[in-house]
């Protein structure tokens, strides 16, 4: 019975090991066959890797006997684009005439003229006459509004010229050719100022429903009548429909603020050297000389005359000898001088050896 139990335990124990190997035999082949190949591949890349390292130390390194290769250029880091820089264009501008000192002030939207191309026109009308009662005027420079400064009204121009007249006394200036006084009612310029410049101011209306209405305004200076016109010109006679006149009040103080930068440089005037006066002329010290003789031949050439030249000169030299005798007597000289001379000279006597007596 015991031998039984033994049997079957160790038969049991045979089947289980056999039912082991059988079953799991797959199995175990298989995780072998991964590992293996686990194995494989990790010798693989750690093969490549050390022969790729070294294929790359090798090309690196410089072969010996062959030039360096260039090195590769530096490349300068890029710039930032430079932004663009808009200059504001100046708001105002400045006219200067040097010849007759005068300087204004001025948007720079407003056009400029000088010269000829300073004549300007009324609207339908003609052109804007100078207001002097007396003709010689000159128009230096013109100043126009933009055409387009009063859109949908009536507003055709807006301008400023500035005149000069030098044959205008300054009672004259102050006068206006037009409007002229009628019997009824006259005309009287107004005094105004305008910056630092003060004004005789007139205005006058042309055209029906002030088609053209200007102001004139008279300063004297530096002997010259300066006008400066204010000007507003519109397009139509008579209110239209559709049409809005134009606030002439609004374009007349624009006007303004251009005459209130006006300066006129004051010009000393010139000083014109006067004739000297007959108290004024310097009298030259009275000479010796004779005033007739100073133009005869020796007095020219000398400035001397004989005829009181040698009186002073003998004069002078007998003083000078009688003076100094006593002083040649008590002298140190051994010989004394002659007391006589032989009137006549060596060159004009006949006969030689006369001797002049030499006793004192």
């Amino acid at each position: 019975m015991a031998e039984l139990n033994q049997f079957s335990t160790h038969k049991k124990m045979e089947d289980s090991s056999v039912g082991f190997s059988s079953t799991h035999l797959p199995l175990i082949f298989a995780g072998l066959l991964t590992v293996a190949l686990f194995l494989g591949v990790s010798s693989c890349s750690k093969k490549g890797g050390t022969q790729l390292t070294g294929v790359s130390s090798q090309s690196s390194a410089p072969v010996a006997g062959s030039a360096a290769p260039p090195a590769a250029p530096a490349v300068a880091p890029a710039l930032p684009p430079k932004k663009k820089v808009h200059k504001r264009r100046p708001a105002t501008a400045r006219y200067v005439n040097k010849t007759y000192g005068v300087s204004l002030s001025y948007p720079t939207k407003y056009s400029l003229n000088v010269g000829e191309k300073a004549q300007l026109s009324w609207p339908e009308l003609g052109p804007v006459e100078m207001d002097f009662v007396k003709p010689g005027g000159k128009t230096l420079a013109a100043l126009r509004l933009p055409e387009n400064s009063y859109p949908e009204t009536d507003f055709a121009s807006g301008f400023m010229t500035v005149n000069v007249n030098n044959n205008l006394s300054a009672a004259e200036c102050s006068q206006f050719a037009f409007p002229q006084a009628s019997s009824k009612e006259a005309v009287t310029p107004s005094k105004v100022r305008i910056g630092s410049v003060d004004f005789e101011q007139v205005e006058s209306l042309t055209g029906d429903a002030r088609q053209a209405d200007a102001k004139y305004y008279h300063v004297y200076q530096n002997d010259t009548c300066y006008e400066f016109t204010l000007g507003l010109g519109t397009t139509t006679s008579g209110v239209e429909d559709g049409i809005t006149p134009v606030d002439r009040e609004q374009v007349f103080s624009k006007l303004e603020k251009i005459l209130g930068t006006v300066k006129i440089e004051t010009k000393a005037p010139a000083v014109e050297a006067s004739p000297a006066s007959p108290k004024e002329t310097p009298v030259s010290p009275v000479s010796w000389v004779a005033a007739d003789y100073d133009s005869s031949t020796w007095g020219g050439s000398y400035g001397l005359n004989p005829a009181r030249v040698m009186p002073r000169t003998a004069s002078g030299f007998f003083m000078n000898v009688s003076q100094t005798k006593p002083v040649r007597a008590f002298s140190a000289m051994s010989m004394v001088m002659p007391v006589s001379m032989p009137i006549t000279s060596v060159s004009n006597q006949f006969l030689a050896g006369l001797n002049a007596f030499t006793n004192p």
